[in-house]
């Protein structure tokens, strides 16, 4: 099998670093104030490990910009956490400190 170049240069991955850019918003409040707190709200939760994880998840977004990227619980049932994991893993690097803001935003969001 082989692979089609692009005729164009694919632009740089979209990052959520620049405020008062869309993706800076959705990272920085959008997805804490808005739709986590809503998921929260809004439903019961039958294993103290979701709530947790999703109070987790708040918490590092409201330091986004200096939370470090981690790999997902391998204790997780998602049937995707491979996938996601390998997915990050590209942006865990002793090297470099990459947050929830510097990753590619498809990636963090």
């Amino acid at each position: 099998m082989y692979y089609l170049k692009p005729r164009v240069e694919v632009p740089p991955p979209i990052v959520s670093t620049t405020p008062g850019t869309w993706s800076y918003d959705t990272m920085t409040r959008r997805i804490r104030t808005t739709i986590l707190s809503r998921i929260l709200t809004e439903n019961t939760f039958h294993s103290p490990h979701h709530l947790e994880s999703l109070l987790q998840l708040s918490s590092e977004l409201e330091h986004a910009s200096s939370t470090s990227i981690t790999l997902l619980l391998p204790n997780s049932n998602a049937p995707d956490i491979a996938q996601w994991n390998s997915l990050l893993s590209v942006y865990i690097d002793a090297s470099q400190h990459h947050t929830w803001l510097t990753i590619p935003w498809v990636v963090s969001e």
